[in-house]
């Protein structure tokens, strides 16, 4: 509380908060709603504690996902408004993750209106709905993974796997491993998917989330990821870079009508920027920005030679840099000195 109630930007706080609880407690509900179901040889007085905490944690599953939404409609940050809540991918702001997040609210929804219409649609539509649980939280967690601040934080995906551990490599696991011998060979094939699935998690979320330029990567608008730049363009701030700099960078390069931009982030330090932004008809110049924890130092024209060099501030620097034909950029950022090289 004391966080959000000093925090320059508390909606933003809340939002991400109500988002990581919201997952934690979404897997607590499919682990005991697995349970419910898994013929768990269990006494009536545990029985009917486990279906009251299934129940209880759905509530308040459905309580910080409202805080979650409505944190990020009222957040300035992203521009998101209700239309981006109700109707997926249409979001300016990484619409498909996000678009993901508003899949998953929507399957909960329909789970938590066939479970109060139950009386009346009967037991085998309830059902047949309920499964798109199985559904709902990996949805829920890709949109965690591709959208969320923390990813590249070491206790947020920390966070993931364990609640991968419990979801998939334990519960589901067992689940679909015990039931009738004659289906032995589809629950077999579906643990072994379950598991395919994981690593194919896996493999993404390194390839992915966790690599510097996701940001804009997963559709940040380039804007954003320097909204908070209060310096005029080729006057550096207070913050000067080092100048003994040697840092690599990874990035993506990303086409801006007939231009192009490349965003790039330190490895050392990912709240250091550098963006390379080359419009139309340049005569080959280039704008380079720089920026540290979202305030912008400095902003210059560079000519396109590898490797690209200029001054920020004060601080001389160089940029060697390398592009893949798939698009993905990476670079060594030095300060206080020049080389010379080739036509970028």
């Amino acid at each position: 509380m004391v966080l959000l109630a000093t925090s320059p930007n508390p909606l933003w706080y809340a939002s991400r908060s109500a988002g990581i609880l919201s997952l934690i407690l979404l897997t607590g509900v499919m682990v005991l709603g697995l349970a419910t179901t898994a013929r768990l040889e269990l006494g009536s007085r545990w029985r009917f504690v486990v279906h009251g905490l299934h129940r209880n944690l759905s509530l308040l599953t459905v309580l910080f996902l409202a805080i979650h939404i409505l944190a990020a409609i009222l957040d300035p940050y992203a521009g998101l408004g209700w239309r981006d809540a109700l109707i997926p991918f249409t979001s300016s702001y990484r619409p498909f993750y996000l678009g993901l997040g508003v899949v998953a609210v929507e399957i909960l929804a329909a789970l938590i209106l066939t479970g109060l219409l139950r009386r009346w649609i009967g037991r085998p539509l309830f059902r047949l709905v309920h499964w798109a649980a199985y559904a709902c939280w990996p949805i829920a967690l890709v949109h965690g993974l591709g959208t969320g601040s923390d990813v590249r934080q070491g206790w947020f995906y920390l966070l993931s796997v364990l609640c991968v551990a419990a979801a998939v490599a334990g519960f589901l696991s067992w689940r679909l491993l015990r039931g009738r011998p004659e289906r032995h060979g589809v629950r077999t094939a579906a643990a072994i998917a379950s598991l395919a699935g994981v690593a194919i998690l896996g493999a993404w979320s390194f390839a992915g989330p966790l690599q510097p330029g996701w940001a804009l990567a997963a559709g940040t608008p380039s804007q954003l990821i320097h909204a908070n730049a209060s310096a005029p363009a080729g006057a550096a701030t207070a913050e000067q870079l080092p100048a003994d700099l040697d840092d690599a960078l990874q990035g993506r390069l990303v086409q801006v009508g007939s231009g192009y931009r490349i965003t790039l982030a330190a490895t050392a330090d990912p709240t250091l920027l550098l963006q390379v932004a080359v419009a139309s008809g340049a005569a080959g110049r280039a704008t380079i920005t720089v920026s540290h924890s979202g305030k912008r130092l400095c902003s210059f024209a560079a000519a396109l030679v590898n490797p690209l060099t200029g001054k920020c501030g004060t601080t001389p620097l160089q940029l060697q840099l390398g592009v893949s034909r798939s698009g993905r950029a990476s670079g060594r950022l030095t300060t206080g000195g020049r080389t010379a090289g080739g036509e970028l």
